[in-house]
């Protein structure tokens, strides 16, 4: 599940990157089955929890 968590995050920074959005901007948690939000007991959960945290901070060379 980890593996998957991380393959997650760097196709999220690629897609970003892709967009110009400069690497020192971005910051991605990728928790695995570490941090659920949702409860892991259902299908439902489980779906929703395959997730990337996303934080892109501002741009304060504007």
């Amino acid at each position: 599940n980890q593996r998957l968590s991380e393959l997650r995050s760097q196709a999220a920074i690629d897609e970003l990157l892709r967009m110009e959005i400069s690497r020192e901007r971005i910051e991605i948690h990728d928790f695995g089955e570490f941090n659920p939000i949702y409860d892991n007991s259902t299908w439902e959960g489980r779906i929703r929890n395959r997730r990337v945290d996303v934080i892109l901070w501002p741009d304060y060379t504007l």
